[in-house]
């Protein structure tokens, strides 16, 4: 059997190995054959125009992959981003707007345009524009939250910037958002030359794009916040006079501190890192590094906080340290690293024992001061005892003194009435008219004598109880001469009254709130 099948190489003759058909067989199928070969020309022109888009696209996404992994931040890669868009599609300008959410308008960031193909009125009007939520081709795309293409931009009444686009030749528009999580934070959009119809493959990966600078903004902001963080941090751990520092589960530093540095010799705190206590046997005594090792395992076994007191040697001698070490946990939940913090308290530890000598010093002298105000309080006892017996002795004097007058007053009458009696005796016959003016005399004597005596009794009966007991040597003699008075008038058995009331006062006396008659002054 044999099958009819001709293949075509331009006016040449049938190849060897090829079967030659009549003429009128070729008239029969030429028509169909052309069309079968012009459609196999068209499959091939289309997937080869595929595979050259699909390629294009995937370079679109590998640079600005590239550009956003060399770039800090979106401002700093904006531009990269534009330019690996453009020439990756066959774009001719792109700009890049950033969203202030706050003031709700859009700002140009970046513009990127192809330089042989310049278009500087439309640059210049997009760097100058600011667009508020739906206003314009950018504003659009915030209000939509989704990407949007636009065939001729240049017949769009909607796009403020249309005039400008057609004069300078700008036609087909796209344009999608950056957005972090459903939010829109910016805005990129295209331009190109030539009047294009929408391609829902390429918005859909310029979305995916989108996204992905969202993520990038996040991120980066992310590390800005965590730089910010660790800055704040070491410029605080390096600001403070406290050694920190944190080990790993070894004792190997992997962070310090200027204090740290500066407490082990180095030069810088990244100089300690990954060095142990035990490498400074020259600055440590091996049982000192010892005990630093033994008090981190302590936190690692008990996975808890401990606070003590460490030793370390210093030019002026050994300083104290309060340490603070508590443990830090990993994703399991075990402890993978110490964190420390020392405080010297050497400077504490001498006020501490001088405090100590000082409160030893005061109670010292609190014992002393209450033994000076026990003697003080005795002093004053017996400085109040020797005032009263000096107030006593100098009444008990003013007593004797006055006794003495008394006794002298009562024996000048007596006297009297001594001579009185001797006259009498003596002239009681022969002068008879001279006995009345002598007992007159007596009587008057006898008179003032009981008035001393009144007198006198009534000092001493105002006399404090056991004042009589208490009488000092120098009255005893006045005492004594007056009770010899009392005696002598009581043996001569003198009184021209009876009674034992009081005698009655001398003329020209008065008797005071003691019960003592005191002389009147006349009256002249």
């Amino acid at each position: 059997m044999m099958t009819d099948m001709t293949v075509l190489r331009g006016e040449r003759g049938p190849a060897a190995g090829t079967r030659h058909r009549s003429p009128a067989f070729n008239d029969l199928v030429g028509p169909r054959a052309e069309q079968e070969r012009v459609g196999r020309g068209s499959d091939f022109f289309d997937a080869s125009r595929d595979r050259k888009r699909a390629q294009q696209r995937l370079t679109a996404q590998h640079a600005v992959a590239g550009v956003l992994a060399e770039s800090v931040n979106l401002n700093e890669a904006a531009p990269g981003i534009l330019q690996s868009v453009c020439e990756s599609l066959g774009w001719e300008l792109g700009a890049l707007w950033k969203a202030d959410a706050a003031a709700g308008q859009l700002r140009c960031v970046a513009v990127w345009h192809q330089p042989a193909r310049p278009v500087p009125q439309f640059c210049a009007a997009t760097r100058e524009a600011i667009f508020a939520c739906g206003a314009g081709f950018p504003g659009r795309i915030w209000a939509d939250a989704k990407p949007v293409w636009v065939e001729n931009v240049a017949e769009d009444a909607r796009c403020p910037r249309a005039s400008i686009a057609a004069k300078e030749g700008l036609h087909a528009a796209f344009g999608f958002p950056i957005t972090i999580q459903h939010e829109v934070v910016g805005v990129i959009e295209f331009f190109s030359h030539e009047i294009q119809p929408p391609d829902e493959d390429l918005l859909r990966m310029m979305a995916t794009i989108g996204s992905q600078l969202g993520q990038f903004i996040v991120r980066k902001q992310m590390e800005e916040s965590l730089a910010e963080e660790r800055n704040l941090l070491r410029t605080l751990i390096d600001t403070l006079p406290d050694a920190i520092y944190v080990k790993d589960a070894e004792s190997r530093f992997v962070l310090a501190n200027v204090g740290v540095a500066q407490l082990m010799g180095a030069a810088r705190p990244e100089d300690l890192y990954g060095k142990k206590d035990s490498d400074f046997y020259d600055l440590f005594p091996k049982e000192m590094a010892d005990a630093f090792r033994a008090n981190d395992l302590k936190v690692l076994t008990a996975a808890a906080p401990i606070q003590i007191e460490e030793v370390v040697p210093h030019d002026d001698g050994l300083h104290f340290y309060i340490s603070l070490k508590f443990p830090l946990h990993g994703s399991t939940g075990f402890p993978y690293a110490i964190c420390g913090i020392s405080t010297d308290i050497t400077e504490r530890k001498r006020a501490e024992v001088e405090l100590k000598n000082a409160c030893t010093g005061l109670a010292r002298s609190e014992e002393a001061l209450r033994t000076a105000l026990a003697e003080l309080k005795t002093s004053h006892e017996e400085l109040k005892a020797t005032q009263s017996q000096l107030i006593q002795a100098e009444k008990l004097e003013s007593i004797g003194t006055l006794a003495a007058g008394v006794a002298h007053e009562v024996r000048n009458p007596l006297q009297t009435i001594l001579a009185g009696v001797d006259f009498l005796c003596l002239h009681a016959a022969r002068r008879r008219e001279t006995v009345p003016m002598v007992l007159t005399e007596m009587r008057d004597a006898i008179a003032a004598g009981r008035f001393h005596r009144s007198r006198a009794a009534g000092i001493f009966s105002h006399q404090p109880s056991g004042c009589a007991r208490r009488r000092p040597q120098c009255h005893r003699p006045a005492l004594a001469q007056f009770d010899a008075v009392r005696a002598e008038e009581a043996s001569h058995h003198f009184g021209a009254r009876t009674g034992d009331g009081p005698a009655d006062a001398p003329t020209g006396t008065k008797q005071n709130s003691a019960g003592v008659h005191q002389p009147v002054p006349e009256r002249r």
